[in-house]
């Protein structure tokens, strides 16, 4: 349980908000911002998009549907892109790595990644495909709103052998710790 200060309560309002919108419109329909005089984020959010759709339809960047118009030149050329779209399949089949129900064949090979965030010890992570090797100044960091930011460590080790004899071995050393971990296969 984590115990906070009042000092360090949530805000709670008035809230504001800005959108910048892409380079390619004219600067001053790029840039829209609400004072904060609204109750939650969502509805300054809101208002913001509003604003900023009311002033592109106004000055004919938008249809009555609003959507983006598009020039003359392009068009027949987006036309040609909306088609190959409607191609497409309209479903996608999921590799093994993503689908925890697969069965489990003799030789598959397993992947064991340590991460270790400051402060906590290290996890591993069991994955089908190698992970990549990340320099340490692209590791990650996590944002907490009531702390300092954590540096997240990611390691690469080697194969893991995941085989039913393993696992029910690492049972029979960790029951009295943590319960039973059943085998699938």
């Amino acid at each position: 349980m984590e115990h906070r200060s009042e000092s360090m309560m949530p805000y709670r309002g008035p809230y504001g908000s800005t959108v910048t919108l892409p380079r390619q419109l004219p600067a001053d329909l790029r840039v829209f911002s609400t004072a904060r005089i609204h109750p939650t984020k969502r509805a300054a959010h809101r208002r913001v998009a509003f604003k900023a759709y009311l002033a592109l339809y106004r000055d004919g960047l938008l249809n009555d549907f609003l959507l983006p118009l598009v020039e003359r030149d392009l068009e027949e050329e987006v036309k040609a892109l909306l088609k190959d779209v409607e191609k497409r399949a309209g479903t996608a089949s999921v590799t093994g790595q993503m689908n925890p129900w697969a069965p489990i064949g003799e030789a598959d090979i397993w992947w064991c990644t340590e991460i270790a965030i400051d402060g906590l010890p290290p996890l591993h992570m069991i994955t089908r495909t190698q992970p990549p090797n990340l320099p340490e100044h692209e590791f990650p960091t996590l944002y907490h709103p009531h702390r300092h930011p954590f540096k997240v460590g990611i390691r690469v080790a080697d194969t893991v052998d995941l085989s039913v004899a393993t696992i029910e071995r690492r049972n029979n050393l960790l029951d009295g710790y943590f319960g039973r971990y059943t085998a699938l296969g």
